[in-house]
């Protein structure tokens, strides 16, 4: 599948990053490139993995962050015991892998499928892992921004151990759902009413009787 994302168009975020050939999409900083220059999305590249943890940097650009980072997941991820598959990015990076230049995540019919090596599933704890097929359901997805994490293991969905996330304090949650197309749409928080107050009044003394 190519992306439909004109190369001109690209974030200026994105810009500096080798583009695969394949799905003419930029390759994200921390995903394994073949010697054919092709990127492998679902593989993580494993020195890049480590140089993101060690030096705090964006696992989609490169750059490092800054006192905030975003995790993408779904509302499995956001209880008090969920993981989170994806590395820490940027907000403006997941912004970005939600609009369209990540395929696995912005489309609901493009398939996240687990590869042979064990590489877990977005969004799924431990349990959900066990015993699932080749094809994954698709969920919407959300966003936290937070300024910690910490890194664990947990079984994928062949039973090796994969790295995850665990969020520390969430500052605030950006929600999504697929749109008619089957493409991610933000889903904006309902406005806040406002109630105008009405300050009491104190009551005229009547006048006095002459």
């Amino acid at each position: 599948m190519t992306s439909q994302v004109n190369p001109g168009q690209w974030p200026p975020e994105v810009k500096h990053l080798p583009v695969c050939p394949h799905r003419r999409l930029p390759i994200p900083f921390i995903a394994e490139v073949g010697p054919d220059g092709i990127g492998h999305f679902t593989i993580l590249d494993n020195k890049r993995a480590r140089d993101c943890l060690e030096r705090r940097l964006c696992a989609m650009c490169g750059l490092p962050m800054g006192a905030e980072v975003a995790l993408l997941g779904d509302a499995a991820s956001l209880r008090p015991s969920g993981i989170w598959i994806e590395p820490p990015v940027h907000e403006r990076c997941a912004e970005i892998a939600a609009s369209g230049l990540c395929p696995f995540v912005s489309r609901k019919r493009v398939p996240r499928r687990p590869p042979e090596d064990g590489v877990a599933i977005l969004g799924m704890g431990p349990a959900e892992l066990a015993g699932v097929g080749r094809s994954i359901p698709k969920r919407p997805c959300v966003m936290a921004i937070t300024e910690s994490y910490t890194v664990g293991l947990a079984p994928s969905h062949v039973g090796t151990p994969v790295m995850v996330y665990l969020a520390g304090p969430i500052v605030r949650v950006r929600r999504y759902a697929w749109d008619a197309d089957g493409k991610l749409a933000e889903v904006q928080p309902a406005p806040t009413r406002t109630v105008r107050a009405v300050r009491n009044q104190p009551r005229r003394r009547p006048r006095s009787q002459r």
